[in-house]
């Protein structure tokens, strides 16, 4: 495949070169240090004080920042590593899988495309996980539902919808309540650093749109509308499809690329999907994620696809046991459909 090259760095530990620079942060907050977040330890999160339980920190990868010895400054990480989730879906078993998958490879911070929400059984402790653990968030459109009304969306779904709203209303204790309330309110629908734009569905409808591996047969005006909007690279969820596309256009499965991590071009677009967490939908029934890590110096990119197992009996044991989701959401999750 012309596009890629298997990259000859190994990955790297946790830690990361760095450079500084000034002070920059988003809405007035001091942003922490190596994706730290409120309530993390961080000590640059926690001279912010905590805003509300649960709150999370939205930035850019180049203005991480923190107080040093010689004044306010930040440290740019030359190499960064970040975990990209998506899709997680209220399968906290799939989530506390992954995450300690993350841990055990040396990612300097996670960000997540959107739909925590939607079809599984544990919600509100997906959101506080994702609230506790990711840098930034993104809305998706199972998010939104809860927000708001689902739309558009068949009876299972639907039911799911509502289900989930009811949960997060249920919360007896009032401030965590509206704490989790205002954190899903406050997700941006698209997030752009350096190169890299990031959105739940597609650059050009970001929130509901899909983009399907078969859509390069057919849909050369909607990849054109789609790539205008792409600075150089994308990364989406929603299809809960892993793979990479190209602006060609050409659609590349994990397993088409084989054994990662690989490098990114740096005079082509593409945008990759990270598949899903908590309900992939490739044949394969394993949680799926992303590892990015770029070396700012050296312009250098490279992707790797993961793919983890996890407790699906658990979960599936758990949709049918409430009435009010369809045991055809646990039972799909065995087949990875």
């Amino acid at each position: 495949m012309h596009v890629f090259q298997k990259s000859s760095t190994p990955p790297t530990s946790g830690s990361s070169a760095i450079a500084f620079g000034e002070l920059a942060g988003y809405n007035g907050v001091l942003l922490a240090q190596k994706g730290g977040h409120l309530g993390s330890g961080d000590a640059v999160a926690e001279a912010n004080g905590r805003i509300s339980s649960g709150s999370l920190i939205f930035c850019h990868a180049s203005t991480l920042c923190g107080p040093t010895k010689s004044g306010m400054r930040y440290p740019l990480f030359l190499r960064m590593r970040t975990a990209v989730i998506s899709d997680i879906h209220g399968n906290l078993e799939a989530l506390q899988v992954v995450l300690t998958s993350i841990d055990q490879r040396g990612v300097d911070r996670i960000v997540c495309l959107g739909d925590v929400l939607g079809y599984g059984p544990n919600p509100v402790e997906c959101v506080d996980l994702v609230a506790e653990r990711c840098e930034w968030c993104l809305l998706g459109n199972h998010d939104l539902a809860a927000l708001y009304e689902p739309t558009n969306f068949n009876e299972v779904a639907e039911r799911a919808a509502y289900w989930t709203r009811k949960q997060l209303e249920a919360v007896t204790d009032a401030d965590q309540r509206r704490a989790r309330w205002e954190l899903l309110g406050r997700l941006r629908v698209r997030v752009q650093e350096g190169d890299f734009l990031a959105v739940h569905g597609t650059p050009r409808k970001p929130i509901n749109e899909y983009l399907f591996p078969e859509d390069v047969q057919s849909g050369t005006r909607k990849f054109e509308q789609i790539f205008a909007r792409v600075p150089r690279y994308g990364m989406q969820g929603h299809t809960h499809v892993p793979g990479v596309f190209t602006a060609e256009p050409e659609f590349y499965s994990p397993e088409e690329l084989g054994e990662g991590p690989w490098s990114l071009p740096t005079d082509e677009q593409l945008i990759f999907n990270p598949g899903s967490v908590g309900q992939p939908r490739d044949g394969d029934p394993r949680a799926s994620y992303a590892i990015l890590e770029t070396s700012e110096g050296e312009d250098k990119t490279t992707l790797e696809f993961i793919r983890e197992p996890y407790d699906i009996e658990a979960v599936a044991a758990k949709i049918i046991a409430e009435p009010e989701l369809a045991d055809w959401l646990g039972e799909r999750l065995r087949e990875g459909r």
